[in-house]
């Protein structure tokens, strides 16, 4: 192989490699997600990161295929990477059922928004497969910033419905004020907490406390 045609298989093989390289740096990122920006949360699912590891070694496959010179490592090496996606897509099969048995989103409602439309908190609703008698609500403080939109790095409260327990509701949030938050629940009692703006990490977080849940404390 001349060195011309050496250069012109490099950069041939190049896309390849430059597309596997920012696949996984994307789906690393958005596992970390270290600023909670909620589109990368989509990326970080079970599908997109499953078709990212069986992608990879066919990409890798092909760069090897156009760019090593004709003979036993260019058909070794390529069948090797080729030959990977056969685990990981088993590996990938197991793992699905165990992503699903998780807990799930039943639903999402955004409780409040700031004056200024800057912040808002998201009720997010959960059910579990291990007790189909309740469920849980998750009061998130979240930025509006379209695709720079971020959550807090943990919720503001949990509240836990049971279908055998008469608990406390959170019947209002409110943003009276940048970096504020006011939590209304049924028992008559207002929660206040702060916030920074910047980072969103919260004071206090809230949840049920007494007996039987009839209380939310700090």
């Amino acid at each position: 192989m001349t060195s011309a045609v050496r250069t012109r298989s490099l950069w041939l093989a190049s896309p390849f490699v430059a597309v596997a390289v920012l696949a996984i740096a994307v789906e690393v990122y958005a596992h970390r997600n270290p600023r909670n920006y909620l589109a990368l949360r989509p990326v970080a699912e079970y599908g997109p990161t499953f078709a990212v590891a069986l992608a990879v070694p066919v990409l890798l496959a092909l760069a090897v295929l156009v760019a090593a010179p004709p003979g036993s490592f260019r058909t070794v090496t390529a069948w090797v990477l080729v030959a990977l996606v056969l685990p990981v897509g088993c590996v990938g099969g197991l793992a699905d059922p165990l992503v699903a048995a998780e807990r799930q989103v039943r639903s999402s409602t955004t409780a409040t928004r700031s004056s200024d439309g800057r912040w808002e908190v998201v009720i997010v609703g959960y059910t579990y497969h291990s007790d189909s008698d309740g469920y849980l609500d998750e009061f998130v403080l979240r930025s509006r910033a379209g695709w720079l939109s971020r959550e807090a790095p943990r919720p503001l409260a949990f509240i836990w419905h049971s279908s055998h327990q008469v608990q406390v509701e959170v019947v209002r949030v409110e943003i009276p004020a940048p970096g504020a938050i006011e939590l209304h629940t049924s028992d008559g009692a207002v929660h206040r907490t702060t916030f920074d703006p910047a980072g969103l990490a919260i004071a206090d977080r809230f949840e049920q406390c007494g007996d039987e849940g009839q209380f939310i404390c700090p």
